[in-house]
């Protein structure tokens, strides 16, 4: 097959007319060979999206030439169309890019076709941009036929057979003077290499997780991606089978992963006894996400609490803040990640933040000095070891990272609260946290907060929050917790409190002082629970009651 650049000058002696008339050549690479795209002669690596990269009039279509399946780009105000695949695809193994296409109208002089190659990490890595298709050379009629491009990787600029190209996920075609053409028709869309001596060949038939095929398998696929269900610790028995085994030396060997997260690795040396391939599986363990939407704190947040996030509503259009103007805000965190979720398909969305850095939400600055606290209910995955939530006063001009910065802080161990970690958490921190915090260099008050955010010291981690609000108190009376169906006695207490459910069991409780650091947490399953008080100083705690999904928190006293 005779090789022709990418990029090529067009005649103005060279016209086609109308659809195509026949169907392309028939591809003669061996399967074993190809990563297809779209083509009736190969099964496609992924699914193809068109797209045409902010050309609103051009547009892509499947149609039929001659009984074969072409797409047709149609050129009107732009010179951009192309494809993003459904999956990101390895071309380590591969050599070259074939496509056909077919020009239908009368190209202008100077007219341009090229392509560009895609690289997931890091935008568009390679693209053709040097030489001309010799027209004559290729003996063109005049009444339209099939161009056929077979394009080596070293032939794109910079040179893809030298540069990654591991997690492909994008291929564009551009026209430059081409938009008179009317339509273009591209068909047989393959990368290929030259077929491998089997004496050479350091492939793997079959690559295998505790004996099943792993999801996605292909010879050409050099690296894997296996998510694993939260709490997994042991990855699973990784084994190959060389495509030339019993050949010569063909020989494979695994390396197993130690755990999860961890990375198992297959290495091939083919019949010769030196060319080899390595196949790496990564193993990550999914994070552990809340099943059941943050609990219903209605009446703890009372009639006069300043709500600045709650549910039912989405972040493009959220109408149940008491704030006006409320947005959510990246600050400077690139990387953090937010979105929302109906967890229990029931309208009540919670805000997750994936890879916490540096993200809040803005409002018009309200006067919040006649509240006691600040409230948030909080989600945190097993992956996440700390993070701060801030309130921002806009008069003080605090810049993002000072470390005198007002923050509660979430830790494992040395924060302000213990984190918790697989369960929904509900905290009341008292604005007097923030006001007196260590703050020297500047002057802080409670009088024009206009911002909340949330930060980590440490990259990664998922945490869920809903119904944050400023309350002035932070928990149901003695009356209001027995009209909601549960009872605390004797309060207040030198020694024990009892809790009780008037019809439903009791799941969890869990008892904070008024800093709001866990100091007890029980799970009696029963009507009636104690909690043993003669360990703690005296002063004011809070026991959060969980009964059947239901949740109510209520102030205790030892005295």
């Amino acid at each position: 097959m005779k090789k022709i650049t990418l990029l090529f000058t067009l005649l103005l002696s060279y016209a086609v007319m109308g659809q195509p008339t026949s169907a392309p050549p028939t591809p003669t690479e061996d399967a074993a060979d190809v990563i297809s795209l779209f083509s009736d002669a190969y099964t496609a690596e992924t699914t193809l999206t068109p797209t045409t990269f902010g050309q609103s009039s051009n547009s892509a279509a499947v149609i039929t030439a001659a009984g074969n399946d072409v797409y047709e780009f149609t050129i009107v105000d732009g010179d951009f169309q192309g494809f993003q695949l459904g999956a990101s695809i390895d071309l380590t193994v591969m050599e070259n890019l074939h496509y056909d296409i077919w020009i239908e109208g009368t190209p202008q002089p100077g007219a341009i076709f090229n392509t560009t190659v895609s690289y997931h990490a890091g935008g568009h890595l390679t693209g053709q941009t040097t030489g001309y298709v010799d027209t004559n050379a290729l003996g063109v009629p005049s009444t339209g036929t099939w161009l056929s491009f077979d394009v080596p990787f070293s032939d794109f600029a910079p040179d893809l057979s030298a540069n990654p190209r591991d997690i492909i996920s994008e291929l564009v075609f551009s026209y430059t003077n081409a938009t008179d053409t009317g339509p273009i028709y591209v068909d047989n869309i393959y990368f290929w290499r030259t077929s491998v001596d089997p004496n050479a060949d350091a492939t793997l038939s079959d690559l295998t997780l505790d004996g099943s095929t792993i999801s996605g398998f292909s010879s050409n696929t050099l690296t894997y991606n296996e998510e694993l269900p939260n709490g997994t610790t042991t990855a699973p028995t990784v084994a190959g089978v060389a495509t030339q085994a019993g050949m010569g030396s063909s020989n494979v060997s695994v390396t197993q992963a130690s755990g999860v997260p961890g990375t198992a690795t297959v290495d091939v040396t083919a019949p010769d006894g030196t060319t080899m391939l390595r196949y790496t599986v990564n193993f990550t363990e999914a994070p552990d996400l809340p099943t059941t939407a943050a609990p219903d704190i209605t009446l703890e947040m009372g009639s006069d609490a300043l709500i600045v996030y709650s549910d039912t509503s989405p972040i493009s259009n959220r109408v149940d803040t008491n704030v006006t103007n409320f947005n959510f805000n990246a600050f400077s965190g690139a990387g953090v990640i937010v979105t929302e979720e109906d967890i229990e398909s029931n309208g009540n969305n919670a805000g997750k933040l994936d890879n916490l850095g540096f993200y809040g939400a803005q409002w018009d600055a309200e006067d919040v000095s006649t509240f006691t606290y600040v409230h948030i209910q909080y989600y945190a995955s097993s992956s996440t070891t700390n993070f701060n939530f801030f309130l921002i006063d806009a008069t003080a001009g605090i810049p993002g990272g000072n470390p005198e910065e007002p923050r509660y802080s979430f830790a494992t161990s040395g924060g302000d609260a213990t984190l918790v970690t697989g369960a929904w958490t509900s905290v009341f921190i008292p604005l007097s946290h923030f006001t007196n915090f260590n703050t020297p260099s500047f002057s802080y008050d409670l009088n024009d907060i206009f911002q909340w955010k949330f930060d980590s010291t440490v990259s990664g981690g998922l945490v869920y929050f809903d119904n944050i609000f400023f309350s002035t108190t932070n928990v149901l009376s003695n009356e209001d917790f027995a009209l909601a169906g549960f009872n605390a006695y004797p309060n207040p207490s030198t020694s024990q409190w009892n809790i009780s459910s008037a019809n439903s069991l009791i799941d969890n409780i869990e008892v904070f002082n008024i800093l709001g650091k866990q100091v007890q947490s029980l799970r009696p399953n029963a009507l009636e629970a104690s909690i043993d008080a003669s360990g703690l100083a005296n002063g004011i705690y809070f026991a959060r009651v969980s009964s059947e999904g239901v949740t109510r928190t209520v102030k205790l006293v030892k005295q």
